[in-house]
């Protein structure tokens, strides 16, 4: 079974480190997109028994709400 060894460099570790105002930034970002999300599930819920939603649909609105 071949294994493959991930070589971590001085550049991709600086990378993966994130000072305080990152870690915020992500925090607010997932937050935002929570939101997002709760309210595109709200959609859905009341849009779906009425049947005429498609993907597409879905997409656009999730694409709304981001």
């Amino acid at each position: 079974r071949l294994r493959l060894q991930t070589v971590y460099t001085p550049i991709c570790i600086a990378k993966a480190l994130k000072n305080p105002t990152e870690i915020k930034g992500m925090r607010q970002a997932h937050i935002k997109d929570a939101v997002a999300l709760c309210e595109l599930f709200t959609w859905l819920e009341k849009e779906v028994p009425k049947g005429n939603i498609t993907e597409l649909d879905a997409s656009d609105k999730a694409a709304e709400f981001r």
